[in-house]
């Protein structure tokens, strides 16, 4: 299920509760051999223009709270001239990430499952 930038509050898929398919799966996160949690939503990033960087925010998990360091973002496929080169908690439940576009054309990346680490 796609988790999308943040523009509200609450995401559209949310429950009653208020509670995402993403957040529940994102509170079961496992637990790697260096104690970070690792989630691994699908991401629906929006384009990066050429010869630049843009950071996107994502809703993720009302677990994530702000002053917790995100450690790792990996997406799934490679894409050229496109690159992670940041990623922060920039509010509880949050990730923002930055990507870079090193192309003179803007690119989009890809609606696909990412790995995020987040430190204790």
């Amino acid at each position: 299920m796609p988790v999308t930038p943040v523009n509200s509050n609450m995401p559209a898929n949310a429950d009653e509760e208020g509670v995402s398919d993403a957040e529940f799966q994102a509170d079961m996160a496992a637990i790697d051999a260096m104690g970070h949690r690792l989630f691994t939503p699908t991401l629906t990033p929006a384009a990066v223009a050429a010869n630049s960087t843009a950071e996107q925010t994502f809703f993720l998990s009302n677990s994530i709270l702000l002053g917790q360091s995100v450690v790792f973002v990996n997406k799934g496929s490679f894409q050229a001239g496109l690159g992670i080169v940041g990623a922060r908690v920039p509010s509880t439940g949050n990730v923002a990430v930055t990507f870079i576009n090193t192309t003179g054309s803007p690119i989009t990346p890809a609606s696909e499952v990412y790995r995020i680490g987040v430190g204790q």
